[in-house]
């Protein structure tokens, strides 16, 4: 038996094993902690879901023998580069974690690097400062991630160098080796895992979908859509208004504690809409995006393309985006793009690839207001001056493509509705305390609901989005009216399930809208699930529904859009 002294030192030899080796733990779990759970398609669910915040790290328990087994000291040189080499582990993991978070899938970095560059110029316009504030930000965060490891290591060391450490850590070595053949070290709902690996079966997924696009661009060059419709003449030419909603996804009806909330909000929407003469059919469609990349969705609405990933949409780009405004063009239409979020960043500047013949971007808006959430301009504001600027062009029919920003991710700044939505774009509306750069840099660290990602967060956003949405129909006093309102892609951070989001037609002095019926659509304001329509059918069901009141829309419409292989052969 042990005497006082000696279970004492033990204590402290065991105390100075763990101590650091649960501050080295902590780094490298920290960022799983931004996971949601009960996602299965990011992190599996049942029992095992713990374990996508909570697991032991076979990196650093690899290195921990490493060190613990080497018969001299290891040098400080060596320890640095274990330390580094583990805070890249750490970067591996946030990486992935936030594609995880941001939009629901798998990271693949064939296509994800092309977002680097577009996420640079990001971070340059949000963080306060631009390049100024980024770069220090970098830096004091790089060191401390490797200073934290190099102090971990170095501590450890000198606690592994008796005969009883060794012993205990050769045995934790081996339990920790039998734990990873368990279950992969890749798999998030497993207790060993390791970024490593995550990253290995990423340049695998990464392979396999450059292998696709080879497929798919050694196909048999397909009809573009610009052939496909080039018969089409419009037998009907209604005032055409495609509302995109961010962030309007079908988790409003799947998830239990937003579903009821939702029906509510959409009968009174159906009994409001209906008062000012208009009838409305509702779907789902499914998005080619999940939780984020809304370009690459609305980029799919209006080219009729399904534009799934980054290289498909660089394509589109290089190759000239013919689409729906430019098909209106020539239909005799008045084509409109009203983008409050499109501004000029560092490496992006503003651009009209669809050839609308009128712009209001963030420039055009005019808008000195209070910024508002991630997007600045309320959505109310941004309509309301549109409605303003159309009516005094006494132009027509005309084509309006908005693309929301009120109900962008965090949901606990959006704009309550309000009569007038002048008042959103003064000076007097401002808050002082977010003017400049120290304002700005207090807005960033500001606490409270104003970053609430929460369900009831969302849901309240969605139904404050629905009062501006029903009030600017109103406002159109169009005798033939289109509206297709829908969501660019389920909202990230929720956990969800699929990429389908609600799809509403609404018009007033239209004939032949019984006909969508055939396509899953249901009237009124409550989409069913089970037959989809898609963001990629949404060109060619326009043309369908538009070009005759009788004929039956299966003729023209496309259910999954056109292929992409014309866009990726080489030119």
């Amino acid at each position: 038996m042990l005497n006082p002294k000696d279970q004492e030192e033990k204590l402290k030899t065991l105390w100075r094993i763990l101590g650091p080796f649960f501050l080295l733990q902590l780094l490298v779990i920290l960022p799983a902690q931004g996971l949601p759970l009960g996602d299965r398609s990011a992190v599996g669910a049942g029992l095992r879901e713990v374990f996508a915040q909570f697991w032991l790290s076979l990196d650093l328990l690899c290195v921990l023998a490493w060190v613990g087994l080497k018969t001299e000291t290891v040098g400080r040189r060596s320890i640095f580069a274990l330390a580094m080499l583990l805070s890249f582990g750490v970067v591996l993991e946030i990486y992935d974690v936030f594609i995880l978070r941001a939009f629901s899938r798998l990271s693949v970095l064939y296509t994800d690097s092309l977002l680097l560059w577009d996420g640079y110029n990001l971070a340059l316009d949000m963080i306060p400062g631009g390049l100024m504030g980024l770069v220090p930000l970098v830096v004091v965060a790089l060191t401390v991630l490797v200073g934290a490891h190099f102090y971990g290591l170095s501590a450890l060391q000198s606690s592994l160098q008796t005969r009883a450490s060794r012993q205990a850590l050769v045995g934790i070595s081996v339990l920790a080796a039998c734990m990873a053949f368990e279950r992969h070290p890749k798999m998030r709902d497993s207790l060993i895992q390791s970024p490593f690996f995550r990253i290995a079966d990423n340049v695998e997924r990464s392979t396999q979908m450059r292998n696709e696009m080879l497929r798919l661009a050694a196909e048999p060059r397909s009809e573009s859509p610009r052939e496909m419709m080039s018969q089409v003449r419009l037998l009907q030419k209604p005032d055409i208004y495609v509302l995109v909603i961010e962030s309007y996804g079908a988790v409003l009806q799947d998830h239990p504690e937003l579903s009821e909330d939702f029906g509510s909000m959409m009968s009174k929407m159906e009994d409001r809409l209906g008062q000012a003469g208009y009838t409305a059919y509702s779907n789902r469609s499914r998005s080619p995006v999940v939780g984020g990349l809304s370009w690459q969705a609305t980029s799919t609405i209006l080219s009729g393309i399904r534009i799934e990933n980054q290289h498909i949409y660089s394509k589109l780009a290089e190759t000239g985006a013919y689409g729906i405004p430019q098909f209106l063009n020539q239909q005799g239409y008045d084509t409109w793009t009203v983008q409050p979020g499109f501004r000029t960043r560092p490496g992006r500047p503003v651009s009209n690839p669809w050839g609308y013949q009128n712009t209001l971007y963030f420039k055009d808006l005019d808008y000195n207001g209070r910024r508002w959430g991630w997007g600045v301009v309320p959505d109310q504001y941004a309509l309301g001056l549109t409605l303003e600027k159309i009516d005094a062009s006494k132009t027509g029919p005309r084509f309006v493509m908005f693309t929301g920003v009120s109900t962008h991710v965090p949901w606990g700044d959006v704009p309550a509705f309000r009569k007038e939505w002048q008042t959103f774009g003064t000076r007097a509306d401002q808050d002082s305390d977010t003017v400049g750069f120290f304002g700005r840099l207090k807005e960033k660290f500001r606490s409270g609901d104003t970053n609430c990602v929460s369900a009831d967060c969302y849901q309240k956003a969605m139904n404050e989005e629905w009062l501006v949405v029903a009030d600017f129909m109103e406002k159109v006093d169009s005798p033939e009216a289109l509206f297709i309102v829908l969501g660019d892609h389920q909202p990230p951070v929720l956990a969800t399930e699929g990429a389908d989001v609600p799809i509403h037609v609404v018009a007033r002095g239209l004939d032949g809208l019984e006909r969508l019926e055939a396509l899953g659509f249901v009237e009124g304001m409550t989409p069913l699930a089970g037959k989809p329509i898609s963001h990629a059918g949404l060109f060619t069901l326009v043309g369908a529904l538009l070009e005759s009141r009788e004929k039956p829309l299966a003729d023209r419409y496309r259910p999954n859009g056109l292929s992409a292989s014309g866009l990726l052969k080489e030119r």
